[in-house]
């Protein structure tokens, strides 16, 4: 995260999330623990580097300021710098029942942003014209799913099992192989064009993340 009066969009997240060359060399034995290992941990650290690309976007709109004639995003409340922008965020609660923005209501120091919901509200409460809200309100359901594979990845439960059959069923819908898949199964699945299901998702992430960020200025 880039503090202090420094507002250029630090790209090294966006890298890492386009960075081809980071995709590891799979073997070519069916359900190999290793592979899956490896599949679970980059898709983990992919979705990692999304949620901090997130936090960082929103931080640099809202310390932008509003210009005549221009429908890029500004902020609400006028924050000297990003310090300031980043510790209001993270000290920012959303009610779901309520469907209400609370400012410095938690003071978790932190922020939950792998809900596009709760990233949407919260991101329309601080700027106006927000790239991050609108690219949450256009993708939502892929964000979801994309969230309820990295929910899967990190924690074996139920639950997380429930939401891995609704994203496979989103990202595979004619793929009847990948039915009561594990993560790591479905991760190193093939499309019917014979890519990698990992890379493809990776690639989906990346593309969101793009869109998030502000244009080369």
């Amino acid at each position: 995260m880039t503090t202090g009066n420094d507002n250029n969009f630090s790209s090294s997240l966006l890298d890492e999330i386009q960075g081809r060359s980071c995709h590891p060399i799979f073997c070519e034995h069916e359900n190999c623990p290793a592979c899956m290992h490896t599949a679970h941990g980059v898709f983990i650290r992919a979705m990692g580097r999304w949620e901090a690309l997130l936090e960082e976007a929103i931080v640099r709109e809202m310390c932008g300021s509003a210009r005549e004639g221009c429908q890029e995003p500004y902020g609400r409340f006028q924050i000297a710098d990003q310090e300031g922008a980043l510790r209001k965020l993270r000290e920012t609660a959303y009610e779901q029942e309520t469907d209400t923005v609370l400012e410095g209501a938690s003071a978790k120091g932190y922020i939950l942003l792998h809900d596009p919901h709760l990233v949407r509200a919260v991101a329309d409460y601080w700027v106006v014209n927000s790239r991050v809200a609108d690219v949450m309100a256009r993708n939502q359901s892929k964000i979801e799913n994309l969230t309820n594979i990295r929910h899967a990845a990190a924690h074996d439960s139920a639950r997380t099992k429930q939401l891995l059959q609704l994203a496979i069923k989103y990202f595979a819908p004619d793929a009847s192989e990948n039915a009561n898949a594990e993560v790591g199964e479905f991760l190193l699945s093939r499309r019917a064009n014979g890519e990698l299901m990992l890379a493809y998702l990776l690639d989906e992430l990346s593309e969101l993340a793009a869109s998030c960020a502000p244009p080369d200025e």
